[in-house]
């Protein structure tokens, strides 16, 4: 199973607005119009 919290980079008693404001984060993070795609691929 996918660890969710992990992949957000929160604890598992994270509170609401912490894990909304964790998923903005990587959602800004990998935006197809904000990404520097070659930085991205090194990244992975």
């Amino acid at each position: 199973m996918i660890d969710y919290y992990g992949l957000l980079g929160i604890s598992r008693n994270a509170d609401k607005l912490t894990v909304k404001k964790a998923y903005r984060q990587k959602a800004l993070y990998w935006h197809p119009d904000k990404i520097n795609h070659q930085m991205r691929t090194l990244s992975l």
